[in-house]
């Protein structure tokens, strides 16, 4: 048992360090960094690369890897990125940071080659010497693990509490802008809590790497598994995360040592360990956190001196010639371009030259269009429930996968006729999208992240795990309709259903249950001051996205001939969210410009690229996601815009800026309190010309 609970302290400890790292970036800047186990990747990366792949000695390259690119990657970071998200949206924050998580992986591939490494050399001497306690084996990579782990908690903790420095990072979660007053700069505080996050993250990447092997996969399971931790320590308690994190490491490593080491269900239990704790975590004490979900770094007056997102500004800049116009002039551009025009003039454009590609392109890439039409309907799932709903769900792709398995298992090994399974496994999953959002509905943005990611990974460890989904990895086949085995009539059947969910999501939008959804996404308690019943809507709307992605998994089971899990993991669906999100996640468009070149971009580049640029779509992804921090909305919504200003100034006689205001108990500019922006009537009423606005 002791060799059991040896192991259990230093994988515990690793976890220890990563809530710590996540813990203390959180309270700080009111980020949770969802790329930290891709930066620990990279740093570990580096080192192989300097120890093993050039030969350097293991202090030189720990010095250089850990000590001076970690810390110099975090500074550049912060510079760049994380300090342009303080005062983002939720989603924003979450989105850019998985884009981060999906860029690095690729880049360090490019930079240092893409070998399988599953072993992996730490910062013990090779070969590493084995050691005998009380009778127990423990290596020298495990004590140095001990002795790191033990250095950084004990010395982390005196920092924190008992230092000027420590103070700094305290006062920084209470309010920056009283920081300030203070004399001290809060960005130069967050810059060094980065730095000090990503020497973190390259320390812990080196460590774990002999004992999980270098890969970005295992990483990613790293710092979802400290996320039960942190989360238990309800975001900003250190002492609980560091306890909890051990006690995860220690019951992994006893439940590996008492269950069957040959039965497959163990390794999937102690998978499911970390965020067992964590789901029933949340389901406990769900109404004590509703309570402190929305809690964001920084009070008040932090919030008044905000300067306006860059949202704000293109939305202002936007509008400013529409409001200042005459009522006739309103009313005739009105009926000249209107923003649902030009939506829909851009979603059919789209759709016209997506109902033209079989007609000119090979039978092999149509079918690739096929294949991304699917992926279109089961993002719409995505459109529904965070543009539509409001709420951030990182699970969608298991209910894709599931419509994706139940159908092939329905079809091929219970005899069912095929269409009748899709229907079948799309209306499985309503209820249990419904439960979970009726869970979920009170809690902030970045709880129901972590509870529907949480479930996500659950499904991936207890359930599509099964050797009877798996199939030792060849999956369930299934055979395609006789009426649709040709690519094109596949291509406009799935245009068909696209179109039909599009109409459907428009009606929605249009609706009054539309209009309390957005009422909604503004302010939850001004909704329910109104009546709406906000809680009922997101539960329906839940439900219906639930349903739109297991029925686009289950078009894709029918398209690509099988129902595969391996092929629907929850973090690999986190590249769907940043794919939609980056193009528009409000817009029907988005989703269906995402399904296409989800497929058709990577098999381009395979096609015909070199095959060591096939890791450049994943690149191009994940760098589209963190380009949102300039256009919040998405790619489309921005051009829509920029089409919408050049048509205006082309239709639309300007207002002379001396007009008097025309209503009386108007807010003259300049009266304003500091750091709020003027209302957009307010400002054109008033005679604020467009390059006082631009200013």
């Amino acid at each position: 048992m002791l060799e059991y609970i040896i192991a259990g302290l230093v994988i515990g400890g690793i976890y220890a360090v990563v809530a710590s790292g996540l813990v203390v970036t959180y309270t700080a800047s009111g980020i949770l960094n969802f790329a930290y186990g891709a930066l620990a990747y990279f740093v570990a990366r580096c080192y192989y690369f300097f120890h093993t792949q050039q030969g350097w000695g293991i202090a030189p390259a720990a010095l250089l890897s850990i000590v001076v690119i970690g810390p110099a990657l975090g500074a550049f970071l912060y510079a760049t990125l994380f300090r342009l998200l303080r005062n983002a949206s939720m989603l924003l924050q979450i989105v850019v940071t998985i884009g981060l998580s999906v860029a690095i992986p690729p880049i360090s591939d490019v930079m240092f080659g893409n070998p399988v490494i599953s072993i992996a050399p730490g910062l013990a001497p090779e070969p590493v010497h084995v050691y005998k306690v009380f009778g127990a084996a423990i290596t020298l990579d495990q004590v140095i693990v001990l002795a790191v782990v033990a250095a950084t908690l004990i010395g982390g903790t005196l920092i924190f509490r008992f230092t000027s420095a420590g103070l700094m990072v305290r006062a920084m979660v209470d309010s920056p802008a009283m920081t300030s007053l203070t004399g001290t700069n809060p960005g130069t505080v967050s810059m060094y809590v980065w730095v000090v996050s990503v020497f973190l993250a390259g320390l812990v990447g080196v460590l774990v790497a002999p004992i999980s092997g270098l890969s970005s996969e295992e990483f990613t399971f790293l710092m979802t598994t400290a996320f039960a931790a942190m989360i238990v320590g309800e975001m900003v308690n250190f002492n609980r995360a560091v306890i909890v994190a051990f006690a995860i490491g220690i019951i992994d490593s006893l439940l590996q040592g008492y269950l069957p080491p040959q039965s497959a269900l163990t390794a999937d239990i102690v998978e499911s360990v970390p965020f067992a704790i964590m789901f029933v975590f949340l389901l406990v004490a769900y109404r004590r956190l509703a309570t402190r979900a929305s809690r964001r770094s920084g009070g008040v007056l932090d919030r008044a001196i905000a300067p306006p997102s860059r949202a704000e500004v293109a939305q202002l800049r936007t509008n400013v010639p529409l409001v200042a116009a005459t009522a006739m002039e309103r009313r005739e551009f009105a009926k000249l371009v209107r923003y649902d025009h030009l939506r829909a003039i851009g979603f059919l454009s789209q759709l016209a030259i997506v109902c033209l590609l079989p007609l000119v392109l090979p039978n092999y890439w149509v079918g690739l269009v096929a294949e991304g039409l699917c992926f279109a309907i089961a993002f719409l799932s995505f459109t529904l429930v965070t543009g539509e709903g409001g709420m951030i769900w990182l699970c969608m792709v298991s209910f894709t996968g599931f419509g994706a398995v139940m159908t092939a298992y329905l079809a091929t090994d219970q005899g069912w006729p095929l269409l009748a399974a899709v229907l079948a496994s799309s209306i499985m999953v309503v209820p249990v999208g419904m439960l979970l959002s009726f869970v979920t509905s009170r809690m902030g943005g970045l709880y129901v992240a972590l509870v529907t990611l949480t479930f996500g990974l659950l499904l991936d460890n207890l359930f599509f795990s099964r050797q009877v989904f798996q199939n030792y990895g060849l999956g369930i086949k299934t055979v395609v309709p006789s009426f649709a085995r040709s690519n094109t009539v596949q291509v406009y059947l799935l245009v068909g259903v696209f179109c039909l969910i599009a109409l459907g999501i428009e009606h929605l939008r249009r609706s009054t249950a539309g209009l309390g959804l957005m009422a909604a996404r503004s302010s939850e308690v001004g909704a329910r001051a109104l009546g709406i019943n906000s809680v009922g809507l997101k539960v329906v709307v839940a439900g219906a996205a639930a349903a739109v992605a297991a029925l686009g998994g289950g078009l894709l089971a029918i398209q690509q001939g099988e129902g595969n899990p391996t092929f629907y993991t929850t973090v690999g669906g986190l590249v769907w969210l940043a794919l939609v999100a980056t193009l528009g996640i409000r817009l029907n468009l988005g989703a269906l410009m995402a399904g296409i070149n989800f497929v058709i971009i990577p098999a381009l580049f395979a096609t015909f690229l070199p095959t060591r640029l096939s890791e450049v779509p994943a690149f191009l992804f994940g760098f589209g996601a963190i380009m949102l921090i300039r256009n919040p909305d998405g790619a489309f919504p921005m051009q829509g815009r920029q089409i919408r200003t050049l048509l205006r100034r082309w239709n639309i006689p300007r207002q002379p800026a001396t007009e008097t205001l025309e209503h009386p108990g108007v807010i003259e500019p300049g009266l304003q309190p500091s750091g709020a922006s003027p209302p957009i009537t307010v400002m054109a009423e008033a005679g604020v010309s467009r390059a006082q606005v631009q200013r």
